[in-house]
Order: C-alpha cells, then sequence, then structure tokens
C-alpha cells in the first residue's frame, strides 16, 4: 500500500471508517451505527452505485456500518494524507487501497462474512 495515491483510480477500503466520521462531529450517530451491519453495494457501473438499504443512486459515495452516503471528492481532494492512513493503522485498523470493481468485491465479501466495514467509493474511474 502506497499513502496519497489519487483516488480517482483507487478506492480506500477502511475497516470501521466510522473513526472518520466520529472525528467529523458526527459521534453520536455513528455510535449507534457500530452495532449495524455494513451495508452491500448492490451495483457498480460507470457513475453509479447502488447501496443496500438506500434508494439513493451515487456518483460516488462512503459506506460505513450501519449507512451510506454520497462522497463528493471535493470535499476533502482526491488523495488521503498519510497522516490519515498512519492514524488508521495505529488505532489496528486494515487500510487497503484497490481498483474501484475489486474493491467493491473485497468489500461486499467481508460483508458476507459479517466483518463491520466501511469505504469511498469513485465509481468513474
Amino acid at each position: 500500500m502506497s499513502p496519497g495515491l489519487p483516488l480517482t483510480d483507487y478506492v480506500r477500503v477502511l475497516e470501521l471508517l466510522t473513526l472518520l466520521h466520529t472525528s467529523q462531529g458526527l459521534g453520536l450517530q455513528i455510535s449507534a451505527q457500530l452495532l449495524m451491519a455494513s451495508p452491500k453495494i448492490a451495483s457498480l457501473s460507470w457513475g453509479q452505485m447502488k447501496v443496500q438499504g438506500s434508494t439513493l443512486t451515487y456518483k460516488d459515495c462512503k459506506v460505513w456500518p450501519g449507512g451510506s452516503r454520497a462522497w463528493d471528492w471535493r470535499e476533502t481532494g482526491t488523495e488521503v494524507p498519510p497522516s490519515t492512513v498512519e492514524y488508521l493503522e495505529k488505532q489496528g485498523i486494515d487500510v487497503r487501497v484497490l481498483q474501484t470493481e475489486q474493491a467493491v468485491k473485497e468489500y461486499n465479501a467481508l460483508v458476507a462474512q459479517g466483518v463491520r466495514v466501511g469505504g469511498v467509493f469513485h465509481s468513474t474511474c
């Protein structure tokens, strides 16, 4: 894994992505969601993603135990700072960088095993 790879070509699949959301002030909402399962990614095609439990069609999305939402890469840029990766790894969180289709397959396989997993997915690359 190489920190700082562009998210336009890769996807970060992060177990318990909720730590990032907690640091953004969503702690109470996320705490309840920690008890929930991660939603399966129901479909992926260029520019469109469907997530189980959501009626929305996403272009890019964030998923975590108990939920999902649209992700606009302009919020954070297309690279994850090495300091973020280091922080997550110090917390014992497995960080993976994969091509989108492979990331969805791996994410869904983990969900099927009952692993609480989260990810940031970019569907147009």
